[in-house]
């Protein structure tokens, strides 16, 4: 007499042989992709378990141990890159192993990415005018307080792109140079200088290096705008401009600068800093700045609202682009309605002692 399948210990439930042989279809699909993202450290979790996630897709589980030894390496290469720069990459690369029991192969590339290099990507790419068609207000308006000898004013407009500002300021006859990180921008606000012959020079490169021949104790007005919120990193960065601005600024010369201030009952922590950062949306609280300009020679001489003053002093020109409203209510940072995020866009001026 024969024995069944049951009295031989043989599976016979349909559910049970149906899962098991689910299982070996891995030997039959293979996959691979490419993700792409900033290289905040604090952002290593999240995409950690984006990374894993796919891994499971493609039926390859990572163990407890390999997850977090890839989480080891990535960690390790976000920090290095993102103290580079704000701007870096992590491109991950994986693929299925072909052995039938395999995992999955993964590497992670860096790319390096600066400021200047991010600003000359726009030339070409993005319609122009890059940062509106008109002067600040707010810059006209601190500029026509310094007399009406105009051939006599000297003016630094730092991070000056395309020359929204430096154009309008040289046309009205102060004398007017420009710093630009860009090679790209540079060579646009050259031309447009030239072109309208207007004279200024242009100094191209990072406004802290110590080798860009920057006059000292030359200028009557320092103009930074739409640069520290986007760049300057922290309070220790934006110290080394202070002090810069206060190397080229003669004495009784002003300085006005745009910068997000948090509001009271906000701290940001790191995670958001780190965010901030991306989006260009730097931020400082109160402290922060005081701290900053402790023991410089610079003297407060008002703070107002960014947004409404270029509102309520040039309607014609507000907003200078379309997205720039939503970016001054650090929308490009949070995903919340217009007004509810806890940071301001301020004009700050002050004079050296």
């Amino acid at each position: 007499m024969t024995a069944n399948s049951s009295e031989l210990g043989h599976e016979l439930s349909s559910d049970v042989l149906k899962a098991s042989a689910l299982r070996r279809l891995r030997r039959k699909q293979t996959g691979s992709g490419v993700l792409t993202f900033p290289a905040a450290p604090s952002l290593r979790p999240y995409y950690q378990q984006k990374l894993l996630a796919a891994f499971d897709v493609l039926g390859r589980p990572a163990s407890k141990e390999e997850g977090e030894a890839l989480g080891a390496m990535l960690g390790n290469l976000m920090a290095q890159a993102w103290k580079k720069s704000p701007y870096s990459r992590i491109i991950a690369k994986y693929e299925t192993d072909n052995h039938p029991n395999g995992g999955v192969n993964y590497r992670f590339e860096t790319v390096v990415v600066s400021v200047g290099a991010e600003y000359d990507k726009w030339v070409g790419t993005r319609p122009r005018p890059f940062f509106g068609a008109h002067a600040n207000a707010k810059v006209l308006h601190v500029a026509r307080t310094l007399g009406t000898l105009l051939n006599k004013v000297a003016i630094l407009d730092v991070g000056a792109a395309e020359g929204r500002n430096t154009l309008p300021l040289a046309r009205e006859g102060f004398v007017t140079d420009a710093v630009e990180l860009s090679p790209q921008f540079a060579k646009l606000l050259f031309k447009n200088l030239e072109k309208e012959k207007l004279a200024g020079q242009v100094f191209t490169g990072d406004v802290l290096d110590p080798e860009l021949a920057i006059p000292k104790a030359h200028y009557d007005f320092v103009v930074i705008a739409g640069v520290i919120v986007a760049h300057f990193r922290n309070p220790d960065h934006l110290r080394k401009l202070m002090k810069r601005v206060c190397e080229v600024l003669r004495p009784g010369g002003l300085l006005l600068f745009s910068i997000f201030l948090t509001l009271d009952g906000f701290e940001p922590d790191a995670n958001i800093r780190e965010l901030a950062e991306l989006f260009w949306t730097v931020m400082f609280t109160p402290a922060e700045l005081a701290e900053v300009m402790k023991g410089l020679p610079l003297k407060f001489i008002d703070d107002v609202s960014y947004v409404g003053y270029e509102r309520e002093h040039a309607p014609e020109s507000w907003p200078p682009t379309d997205y720039f409203e939503a970016y001054c209510a650090a929308q490009d940072l949070f995903d919340l309605p217009s007004g509810r995020a806890p940071l301001e866009m301020r004009w700050l001026t002050y004079r050296k002692q």
